[in-house]
């Protein structure tokens, strides 16, 4: 499954009795630098927007999991 989903899955597999060992794919991480080059100081506060377009991923999976917290499926 996706790296972002792995937590939330492997929480509903254990639920229903199953030994799971997780494959993450599809990581969203890096260096935060290019290749060659460092980080300067505004980067750490300003992110790309390639960076900031993709915090909607993390706060869906956050509200998931609550979800799936309540409903009683992890």
């Amino acid at each position: 499954t996706s790296a972002f989903h792995v937590r939330r899955a492997v929480g509903c597999f254990e639920k229903a009795g199953i030994q799971v060992h997780p494959f993450p794919t599809d990581f969203y991480s890096g260096s935060g630098a290019k290749e060659g080059t460092s980080l300067a100081f505004t980067d750490y506060i300003f992110p790309d927007a390639e960076t900031f377009g993709n915090t909607h991923k993390i706060c869906r999976e956050i509200l998931g999991f609550i979800m799936y917290r309540i409903i009683g499926y992890v």
